[in-house]
């Protein structure tokens, strides 16, 4: 029996493991979001920049919910993308952690933070082990091209960010200790009066990052511990909203710093190499209720800063980036069925840096309108962004047209049928353009076209969704090795096709469960006189497949989260890989209520049955090890 069939027994062994909890309950009113766990009322997202339910989205949206964050025991981003959601997250050990959608690359699904972009102009990317889990209180993920609502990275899909606004007065605080020299401690407060409120949140984290792991390139083959691979992190998050007359008012302030050894690839010496990270983003939006609809008004500036160290070298680089823009968008009724969104905005992007030329800035503008119109139990998508952007060596644009459309298929059953067809694209980042030497003033903008068709059952106690997508990208950037040094080119074309099935089960609020699964055919189609030519892409895995169960039982609840990721080539020519694996959590929790204060003990263990594992070649997982946290917060 191959490696991959047996990694999917164990795979659908835990998952049944997590099935077998009893019937508890008939169903209730509730529904539950694809990739979450159990959610009270229908879910509304910004899957067309104003709030649609779920189930009469054009695409695929996934919702990953407060309870999704608490029964994954998730601190990061990386970690809570990981354990519920079909995007594959390529995690360099405890590193650096990125992205990957339907086969793209980690800079072409886009970040956003309440509406906002968050991404690095120098890099293109954003390492989602920055993101702390305790600033959200929602994730929502876009699955296809949304350059045509929120344009540039969007090529493949949007991550938006919300973060929490809660309402009541509620204090918290949370602590939590581990192997490894795993420590963290956070607090949050939050508080409501006269129609003024507010938030603050901070925690810190630290760990040694010195796990056992079986080193192959030593012979004999010897277990030995990880090196230099501790670090910490610090956050900070604040909001206050209210009202003054016809204006909704919300203010927030994000602080995230973090240093890391990087022990780099498994048989290469230590070298000492180190790296900071600091970020701080303020933002701002007024909604202004008209008579005839809303007027949405929104701005931000981001700073951000990368220090690289490496002793042998004698490097000590530090890369400084500044963002910011402004946008303004009307929402309204054109007649009694047919909603408009419009709008414009203007963003600015600048970095410093040692190996960039001086003048790394850019301007962005861009307009864009969508509608929704309502015909009966059919719903009509319509939405066109165009993108300017300017640059030192010339003016960038791309026009970004989107047409999706989702209808109720019976009027005595909630079944409906979507399709969604769009564009995508992404501009140059500042490495490409502007890095000494290779850099290339004169690339062109990535660009992706797309098909999404599915359909999605969304029952009171079961919701079903099946979706298939077909994506081409063209002229994507890729880095070539001349004879001197590395440099850019628009050399790339990529296929993906492909489905996507989900399936929760809400049984009572005392037992959820549900698993994902994902077929991903991503083939490069550049150069037919090439070994890698229709051969999948590196690191896009063919088969990705995770389950999860929650079961409460009076004061305890138990929480399983297994999932299963298929092999995945580290060569073009598909000559080598990495085996399939697959890795299960598990959570029990106790909770007590003591007048107003509620406590929660829970254990967490992590890699429950001591899988042996790298999600990138030559950076190996932590085997198993558990983590004790204590919770206290006001009712």
């Amino acid at each position: 029996m191959s490696i991959a069939c047996r990694s999917l027994l164990i795979f659908f062994a835990c998952t049944a493991l997590g099935l077998q909890a009893p019937c508890l309950a008939q169903g209730t009113d509730s529904v539950q979001g694809a990739d979450s766990v159990y959610v009270v009322g229908e879910i509304t997202v910004t899957a067309n920049r104003v709030r649609t339910p779920v189930s009469r989205a054009a695409q695929r949206v996934s919702v990953l919910d407060a309870d999704a964050i608490q029964s994954t025991a998730s601190r990061t981003l990386a970690e809570l993308l990981s354990a519920r959601s079909t995007l594959f997250i390529r995690r360099q050990g405890q590193g650096l952690s990125t992205v990957s959608q339907r086969g793209a690359g980690p800079s072409q699904t886009q970040l956003l933070i309440d509406g906002m972009r968050l991404g690095d102009p120098q890099l293109g990317q954003f390492d989602l082990n920055l993101l702390p889990t305790h600033l959200f209180e929602s994730v929502e993920i876009l699955h296809g091209p949304g350059s045509a609502l929120y344009g540039s990275d969007g090529m493949s899909g949007i991550i938006q960010l919300r973060t929490r606004r809660d309402e009541n007065q509620r204090l918290s605080v949370l602590t939590e200790a581990g192997a490894y020299g795993e420590r963290m401690a956070s607090a949050g407060y939050s508080f409501e009066s006269s129609g003024v409120g507010g938030l603050v949140s901070a925690e810190f984290v630290r760990s040694d990052g010195d796990f056992p792991f079986m080193n192959q390139t030593l012979f004999p083959p010897k277990e030995v511990r990880r090196q230099n691979a501790d670090r910490q992190r610090r956050s900070f998050f604040g909001s206050l909203h209210g009202r003054l007359g016809v204006h909704r008012l919300r203010g927030a302030l994000l602080y995230a710093d973090a240093q890391q050894g990087i022990p780099g690839v498994v048989g290469a010496a230590p070298r000492g190499e180190r790296r900071w990270d600091e970020h701080a983003r303020f933002w701002i939006d007024d909604r202004i209720g008209l008579s005839s609809g809303a007027l949405h008004l929104r701005g931000f500036v981001h700073r951000g800063l990368l220090r690289y160290q490496h002793p042998g070298l004698e490097i000590d680089d530090t890369g400084r980036t500044l963002t910011g823009g402004l946008e303004a968008e009307y929402r309204g009724r054109a007649t009694s069925n047919i909603e408009v969104s419009t709008g414009a905005s203007a963003g600015y992007g600048a970095a410093a840096h040692p190996s960039l030329s001086a003048s790394a800035d850019e301007v962005q503008t861009a307009l864009f309108a969508g509608a929704t119109g309502t015909f009966g139990p059919a719903r009509i998508y319509p939405a066109f962004r165009l993108d300017i952007h300017r640059l030192d060596e010339g003016t960038r644009s791309a026009a970004s047209p989107r047409l999706g459309a989702n209808v109720r298929a019976s009027r005595d059953l909630p079944l409906f049928v979507r399709f969604n067809a769009a564009t995508g694209f992404r501009v140059p980042t500042f490495n490409d353009r502007y890095w000494q030497p290779g850099g290339n003033p004169d690339l062109k903008p990535e660009r992706s076209a797309s098909l999404d068709a599915g359909i999605l059952f969304d029952g009171h106690t079961v919701r079903f969704d099946l979706s298939g997508f077909a994506s081409r990208y063209t002229d994507q950037i890729v880095w070539t090795a001349g004879a001197d040094y590395w440099y850019p080119e628009n050399i790339s074309r990529t296929t993906s096709r492909g489905f996507e099935v989900a399936l929760d089960v809400h049984l009572s609020e005392l037992f959820s469960t549900g698993v994902v699964y994902a077929l991903t055919r991503a083939v490069d189609r550049s150069d037919p006189a090439v070994p890698s030519f229709g051969r999948q892409l590196r690191y896009v895995p063919l088969h990705q497949a995770k389950a999860h169960a929650s079961l409460e039982v009076g004061p305890a609840r138990i929480d399983a989260n297994t999932r299963y990721v298929g092999r995945r080539y580290v060569t073009g020519d598909e000559s080598e890989h990495l085996p399939a694996t697959v890795v299960a959590d598990a959570q029990i929790s106790v909770q007590r209520n003591a007048g107003a204060i509620r406590a929660r003990l829970s254990i967490v263990v992590e890699n429950l049955f001591d899988a042996r594992y790298a999600v990138m070649q030559g950076y190996p997982m932590p085997p198993r090890h558990a983590r004790l946290r204590l919770l206290f917060e006001t009712r």
